[in-house]
């Protein structure tokens, strides 16, 4: 018969072997759904939606990053202080307060990085992976994403006023994203809730992570206007 104490110890084993994936499973699923780089001529008002399907945890290491033409970074935003879940369908808005007045919506976030009009790209990352990047304009050097590391296509730059939006998830840049009017938010929002154990914390080195090209890196801290 196997005592108390190992099998607790095999539990324990478990655990630890499987929560990284399931630490994974939760972020792998969210993308980069619309971006704003400005509007009127106002860089000031700007925002990166994400969007999960199936719904999902964001951790303190997940953020939004962004990056010049030439894969230099220019700040990243962290929307989750703690352990934040949601429901199926849902859509995470990081929007600066000029861009919360400007639509007159609420964000989740109000602080987003620094985007430029022009050329450009934004990644969502949690601990040490990029899950998903869009770029824009005439990019020199790609900021590549966990799922298509040998992706280094760009979408054209969106208008003043106008939003990058995806509308396909190929993981092809130039075939996912499009131009279209702003649409901050989403149709169908989830409703976040913390669980009482604060969630999973193994997100912070998933296993398998380090095999993605461009899949390290760290958050430069809060960038705000």
């Amino acid at each position: 018969m196997v005592s108390a104490r190992r099998w607790l110890g095999r539990v324990a084993l478990v655990t630890t072997l499987f929560a990284p994936a399931l630490a994974r499973a939760d972020t792998q699923d969210w993308e980069v759904n619309e971006v704003v780089t400005r509007v009127g001529g106002d860089a000031a008002v700007r925002y990166v939606e994400l969007h999960s399907g199936p719904g999902g945890c964001l951790f303190p290491s997940s953020r939004v990053e962004a990056f010049d033409g030439e894969g230099r970074s220019l700040g990243a935003d962290a929307p989750a202080v703690g352990t934040d879940c949601y429901g199926p369908d849902t859509y995470v808005l990081l929007a600066t307060p000029a861009a919360q007045a400007t639509f007159a919506t609420a964000a989740d976030h109000g602080l987003v990085p620094p985007l430029p009009a022009d050329v450009g790209q934004v990644c969502f990352s949690s601990s040490a992976t990029r899950y998903d990047c869009v770029r824009w304009g005439a990019v020199t050097t790609a900021v590549t994403d966990f799922f298509a590391p040998d992706d280094i296509t760009s979408a054209p730059a969106a208008a003043d006023g106008q939003a990058l939006v995806r509308v396909a998830t190929s993981h092809v840049v130039a075939v996912d994203w499009d131009a279209a009017g702003p649409t901050p938010r989403g149709p169908n929002d989830g409703t976040p809730w913390t669980p009482p154990d604060a969630g999973p914390t193994a997100d912070a080195a998933p296993v398998g992570d380090a095999a993605s090209v461009d899949a390290s890196g760290s958050a430069d801290g809060a960038v705000g206007d």
